[in-house]
């Protein structure tokens, strides 16, 4: 396996607005306050904009079987985008930038003009998931029995919110890693390594798969600091109708198949415990331990709580054969489990890659694609709004045509 210096200050391989990404026990004192849940002030550059009435989710959501219903009575499926600008970094916050200048991963994270809110509820989205990062919520391990949470990045997680919830839109939040942790370089002083995991809590001198397993496997109790992490949030965000689902950890995969006793199972428990000792009703999101079909899926059975949502991603390079093969994979696991399904995040086979060029038949694929999610009930998000994969050009707020016509095509 590649070896990989350790750093305190994530260093970056220049990227297009963002990195790649294809996104028990008591634990410490959380020294943290929850915010107000009330409207943000208004906008001191004129109206907003808000999503359509008709299409919006009311209130609270819960499950019922393999549906999801929201407060009106309502079967309602999740048609969205991923929002990644909070997801960079370990800590900082990244110096304001021009629209269309590229930026540095180890520039931290960001938060997005108000141009990028409304122009989500204008594509009719309704709701958004927002990729949220271990690493920046708790740079610095707890002391004494006490986390030192990052006040700057829990306002702006709180703007966000307030910024979606202002235009109708509803938020699951997205305890996203990508290549596991930013405090791990390969190649050079100039990648970026990932992001997720804070660099305390990695092994010493070990490698992302060291890193993984054991994670996975508990050592130390580290899952107890992720869960303290949800713990917060969800407490945090329990009166707030506006948050309606807790993505527990984004592909919770291993780099080598891991046994059967990885762990996966133990995860949910802890982190779903977690969010619901502070939450009864946030939708809980979980994977599995791998995206296809080239893997053996690790979980048995759903974990053992009310109002949950079973979640893959999909990226392959056509629908028919490889895409549909993978869907109907998970779609026979969550028909048994009589739980709702989702695709978190799907990049319409290529068409969202900046960086290499899509299907020839793209089109036609997303388009069955969505059809097939129509026909099943299954919720999707795509991924991303702006970032390497996007929706909008490179540098810009302009979105791609038609993928945007098709998305729409495919929302309720």
């Amino acid at each position: 396996m590649m070896s990989r210096a350790r750093v305190v200050t994530v260093v970056a391989a220049m990227t297009l607005l963002l990195p790649a990404c294809h996104g028990g026990g008591a634990g410490p004192t959380v020294a943290v306050s929850p915010p107000p849940v009330g409207p943000a002030p208004p906008s001191p550059t004129g109206p907003i904009v808000t999503l359509d009435p008709s299409r919006r989710i009311a209130g609270w959501v819960h499950t019922n079987g393999t549906r999801l219903v929201d407060q009106r009575g309502r079967t309602v499926r999740f048609t969205g985008v991923g929002l990644r600008d909070l997801e960079a970094g370990s800590g900082t916050m990244a110096p304001a930038r021009q629209p269309g200048v590229i930026r540095l991963c180890r520039d931290g994270w960001s938060i997005s003009p108000r141009q990028v809110f409304d122009q989500i509820a204008s594509f009719g989205f309704n709701t958004v998931r927002v990729a949220v990062t271990w690493a920046n919520l708790e740079p610095t391990a707890p002391t004494g029995g006490v986390h030192h949470w990052n006040e700057s990045y829990l306002r702006a997680v709180d703007d966000v919110v307030a910024e979606l919830g202002r235009r109708g839109i509803k938020v699951v939040l997205d305890m996203h890693q990508n290549r596991w942790t930013p405090a791990l370089l390969r190649g050079g002083p100039n990648e970026c390594y990932g992001t997720g995991m804070p660099g305390w809590t990695l092994v010493p001198n070990g490698s992302v798969g060291d890193d993984k397993a054991a994670f996975f496997q508990d050592q130390g109790g580290v899952q107890e600091g992720l869960a303290e992490a949800w713990r917060m949030l969800g407490g945090r965000f329990a009166n707030n109708p506006v948050v309606i689902g807790a993505d527990l950890l984004n592909e919770p995969y291993p780099l080598e198949p891991l046994p059967p006793a990885s762990g996966l199972d133990r995860l949910w428990n802890v982190l779903g415990a977690a969010v619901r000792s502070v939450d009864p009703r946030i939708l809980l999101v979980f994977e599995d331990s791998a995206p296809g079909l080239d893997a053996p899926l690790a979980l048995q059975r759903p974990p053992p709580f009310r109002n949950e949502v079973y979640s893959y991603h999909l990226y392959r390079p056509n629908w028919d054969p490889l895409g549909r093969a993978v869907a109907d994979r998970f779609l026979a696991r969550a028909r048994p489990w009589n739980v709702p399904l989702w695709v978190g995040e799907f990049d319409a086979f290529g068409e969202g890659a900046n960086l290499h060029p899509p299907s020839p038949a793209w089109q036609t694929d997303t388009k069955a694609f969505l059809e097939y999610c129509r026909t099943n009930d299954i919720g999707w998000s795509f991924w991303v709004y702006a970032g390497a994969s996007s929706l909008v050009l490179p540098g810009t707020i302009t979105p791609k045509e038609p993928l945007l016509s098709i998305l729409q095509g495919g929302a309720p």
